[in-house]
């Protein structure tokens, strides 16, 4: 059992540290994927809208403030053999949905799930889940570059009854765990949450990171398109200012109506 006394500390020093404490992170990731395993099942990989918004419910579950992003994501891809291929992700006219929290850390569950999306043209490894507190900057080997931000889901009509179902599915295996795992039942074991965690599975031989870390040796640069986008982002954040939308249309078909929060 994981008693309330369990997760108020672990909220309490999530606010002493303004960081989502490590083991509450590996709680709502593991519930969430576990959950949509068996509730999308092989449509999984195509809902990044839907389990991000699932952990923002567990989020706001347990008091942590998050927004919903849509934007583009651009990862190192490594084949199955282990040898760095280039890039993969989503960007152009192809948004990714991921997780902001209050304390400045994109959380992307379904990245890890990439390599099963139909759209991805030659094998890939598994990329990690993401939980990365952006203060810290993101290492060569990732890019998130933000485009809209959103508070509501609303979908067509039958894909969000089955969203709906899927929350309510969350929601009951959030309380069944809580009242029935013990504290070693809880780990998501391909989350990456640090620098230090990338550099510790390098040395581990992890076959992500060491064949991703062929971009610095290398010196590959992200895609021209990124590149692009990354300095009108990053020229408009310093302004403290919303970046220009390049995904308004596309974007317009996740959610009802965008709501951009203050930067900075």
């Amino acid at each position: 059992m994981i008693s309330g006394e369990i997760i108020q500390s672990q909220i309490d020093k999530t606010r002493e540290v303004e960081r989502t404490a490590l083991f509450l992170q590996h709680l709502v990731i593991q519930i969430v994927d576990e959950t949509a395993r068996a509730h999308y099942a092989e449509d999984y990989s195509m809902k990044c809208l839907q389990t991000s918004a699932a952990v923002q419910h567990l989020l706001k579950k347990i008091g942590i403030k998050s927004t919903l992003i849509a934007g583009a994501a651009c990862f190192a891809k490594v084949g199955l053999d282990g040898k760095l291929t280039g890039w993969t992700g989503f960007w152009g006219d192809d948004p990714h949905v991921w997780l902001q929290t209050e304390f400045h850390e994109i959380v992307d569950l379904s990245i890890s799930e990439l390599h099963q999306h139909p759209r991805t043209r030659t094998p890939e490894l598994p990329l990690p889940a993401i939980w990365w507190d952006q203060r810290e900057g993101c290492p060569p080997l990732f890019c998130y570059l933000l485009d809209e931000a959103f508070h509501d889901v609303l979908l067509a009509a039958a894909e969000q009854e089955k969203y709906e179902m899927f929350i309510k599915a969350v929601d009951k295996r959030y309380d069944e765990t809580l009242a029935t795992a013990a504290l070693d039942d809880i780990g998501f074991p391909s989350l990456l949450t640090c620098l230090h965690q990338l550099n510790q599975w390098a040395e581990e031989g992890r076959a992500w990171p060491v064949g991703a870390l062929a971009i610095m040796d290398d010196g590959i640069p992200f895609p021209p398109w990124i590149t692009d986008r990354k300095a009108e982002v990053d020229e408009a954040l310093a302004k403290g200012e919303w970046p220009k939308s390049r995904l308004q249309n596309q974007v317009a078909n996740l959610h009802n109506a965008g709501v951009k929060p203050r930067i900075g």
